[in-house]
């Protein structure tokens, strides 16, 4: 139920007793509509004190709400110290059987683990038992006031009981040490029962924690090493290829570097989160996996393809897509391998829609595939290949700055370009062409 959802941390514990409060306020505005059907047998005039009094700690409740930091260390001790006042109130004027809502503040208190917040709200709460029982006694309000009778019956048993005449001179001492020190004692014995139960919880939580930690870590521990069994396989390509040479790291280092900019940028805010980045810069050494179909005679050539041998060679993205298909069985995240498929499948696709292998047009690229892309050809453009040298960072700059909207992303590009400097100086000079 997530009106008394609780995370148990500073601002989550001060959340809650205000959530209490407020249930508590509503609670008693439907007894006081059942005092009104005669459900009840209190004193109207009685209960519209309680409701006016209960109404006007929740406004102030509420105001501190809005306006305090509930991270603050001393928010936890004024509400409190509002919660005793609350439901001393409440007793007061509505009688003994409220009672046990005087133990609701230390069970609030006891939310904090901390022995010295306890014994504060017990403090507060005796000093109020004790203001209790006078006010009592000075305003005729007691116990008889909500009897659980009948109707009848409780009209007659009030009618005798207010016949009865009360002493104005009463012996104090005695009065309060018959009702005041009784309650102080039950909510003392309250103190260590709460205590130890939190202990008790608290102890286990941590217990609890500690195993998930450890099968979490143990968790992340498989997913990792079956992941490295899935690049492992990338670098197979990596040796057989002599041509693109430090390809797959480079280009992993790039969409490293490229994805990080566009989080900071936000303009895939609604898609790109963390989680998805992670799982983009994880899966990007997996872009060019399907070339381990492709025979050697093409895969090696030293020189220019022929048709035939460039359509085998644009198959690759189906292949990769197809070969990690195979690994459906494996415990990975699903969520990994369907990234590391789009990447696989779609990082040849063209903004434009003339790409391959689906011709694929703007956004019905996914986005994983559509920064793989630019990454791709980056490291191309800026590596040694058999039918070129290296392009240089101006011609590089200028080629991809052609292809804003054609063949890449404009978003994506842009934001490649707008940290060209960066890129040229942190990023390039340690890779290892």
């Amino acid at each position: 139920m997530k009106l008394f959802k609780n995370d148990f941390t500073e601002e989550g514990n001060n959340r809650f007793v205000l959530r209490c409060l407020f249930v508590s306020t509503i609670l008693l505005y439907l007894m006081w509509i059942l005092n009104i059907l005669n459900i009840f047998i209190v004193e109207q005039k009685i209960f519209i004190i309680t409701i006016i009094g209960v109404t006007i700690l929740g406004v102030i409740s509420s105001i501190l709400f809005f306006t305090l930091d509930l991270n603050k260390h001393f928010v936890k001790y004024i509400l409190l110290l509002i919660s005793v006042i609350y439901y001393s109130f409440v007793t007061t004027m509505l009688g003994y059987h409220t009672t046990i809502t005087l133990v609701f503040s230390l069970i609030y208190s006891a939310l904090y683990n901390k022995k010295k917040v306890m014994w504060y709200t017990y403090g507060l709460s005796s000093v109020a038992v004790f203001l209790q029982v006078i006010l009592n006694y000075q305003y005729g309000l007691c116990d008889a006031n909500m009897v659980l009778f009948t109707h009848t019956t409780s009209q007659e048993f009030i009618k005798e009981f207010t016949s009865i005449k009360i002493d104005e001179n009463p012996d104090w001492f005695s009065l309060l040490l018959f009702f005041a020190f009784p309650k102080v004692i039950v909510l003392l014995g309250a103190v260590p029962m709460l205590s130890h139960l939190t202990f008790v919880l608290d102890s286990r939580t941590k217990d609890y924690e500690k195993t998930q930690e450890k099968n979490y870590k143990l968790k992340e521990d498989l997913l990792q090493n079956q992941k490295s069994v899935i690049v492992s396989l990338a670098s197979i390509i990596e040796s057989r290829d002599q041509i693109t040479g430090n390809h797959i790291k480079n280009t992993a280092t790039y969409v490293d570097f490229l994805t990080k900019k566009l989080l900071e940028h936000k303009e895939f805010k609604n898609e790109l989160t963390p989680r998805y980045a992670k799982l983009i810069i994880d899966t990007a050494p997996l872009h060019d996996i399907g070339k381990i179909h492709i025979p050697d005679a093409i895969l090696c050539k030293d020189g220019v393809l022929t048709d035939e041998e460039y359509a085998e060679m644009k198959k690759h993205p189906e292949y990769g897509y197809n070969m990690l298909n195979t690994f459906k069985e494996f415990k990975t995240s699903n969520e990994y391998l369907k990234i590391a498929k789009e990447i696989c499948l779609y990082h040849h696709e063209r903004f434009d829609g003339t790409g391959y292998p689906k011709g694929l047009k703007g956004e019905e690229i996914p986005l994983c595939a559509r920064i793989m892309s630019v990454c791709d050809v980056l490291d191309a453009l800026l590596s040694k290949r058999h039918y070129k040298e290296p392009y240089s960072f101006e011609q590089t700059f200028d080629i991809l700055s052609n292809e804003i909207g054609k063949q890449f992303d404009p978003i994506i590009i842009t934001t490649l370009l707008a940290n060209w400097k960066e890129f040229k100086e942190d990023i390039y000079p340690y890779i290892n062409y």
